[in-house]
């Protein structure tokens, strides 16, 4: 078991709300008798803290850190966590630290649910972002779901190129640690107007030891233009965590 110490730190999401899933479902590949990685349920009142670092359209830098409170933990191995901001610097007079976010997750880490306080919750079919654990190197993968929100179908995403790519050694806030590289494209789709077609290329480093998220890189584009204040490039770092596992990085 590790226990982390360090900055306490805090995460949100952009301007247009991007509440975006990731990685879901199944696939195939890895290396027979290679290590694999599997997913920890984070125990009960365990909390990870991220900073993060973003560029939006208009060529604003901004930061902020939240901390995830893992505060339900079911005897199934699903839970529940909440997001909260510990600080923030808008870019543009646009703060993305989104406080109050609440996720439920199935017990293998894929998301389930989210809501922001009195807002409609958002379900995801048949789950939303998570990893296909158990991982090894050259495992692949692609997969499809869907948001609805408030029972209503908002957004469809679709996930290509999933590879785990390879070992690496990195160093955070929280310490170093030997991880699996993940990496895939997701477009994400809104099901009405109003919206851009977004799509994300993300790479994710996965603590070998326990299965948590350390790092987070994320390019965002957009099918029309000026994206303005939305979100283009984001980047979230574990800076702590308290209890067996670190956790996961919020699903943005």
């Amino acid at each position: 078991m590790r226990t982390y110490s360090g900055k306490l730190g805090v995460y949100a999401l952009c301007a247009v709300s991007l509440l975006l899933a990731a990685c879901g479902g199944g696939g195939g590949g890895g290396t027979p008798g290679a290590v694999q990685v599997n997913f920890q349920t984070p125990a009960l009142n365990s909390q990870a803290t991220y900073a993060v670092t973003g560029i939006n359209g208009l060529a604003g830098a901004f930061n902020y850190t939240y901390r995830k409170t893992h505060n339900v933990v079911n005897a199934d191995g699903s839970f529940q966590a909440t997001m909260s901001c510990l600080s923030s610097t808008p870019a543009n007079n646009v703060d993305y630290c989104l406080s109050g976010l609440i996720e439920t997750d199935d017990a293998t880490g894929h998301m389930q649910t989210q809501v922001i306080g009195a807002n409609p919750v958002c379900a995801f079919s048949p789950v939303g972002e998570g990893r296909p654990f158990p991982l090894s190197v050259g495992k692949s993968w692609s997969t499809n779901w869907t948001e609805s929100c408030g029972g209503v179908l908002a957004f469809s995403f679709a996930l290509t190129n999933g590879v785990v790519t390879g070992n690496e050694s990195i160093t955070v806030t929280a310490g170093t640690f030997n991880t699996m590289v993940v990496m895939y494209t997701i477009v994400w789709t809104p099901t009405g107007g109003g919206l851009p077609t977004v799509t994300m290329t993300r790479t994710v480093w996965i603590d070998i030891q326990t299965g948590g998220t350390v790092r987070t890189t994320t390019n965002y584009s957009y099918n029309v233009g000026p994206v303005g204040t939305s979100v283009v490039q984001v980047t979230q770092e574990l800076q702590s965590y308290t209890g067996p596992t670190p956790g996961d990085a919020i699903k943005q």
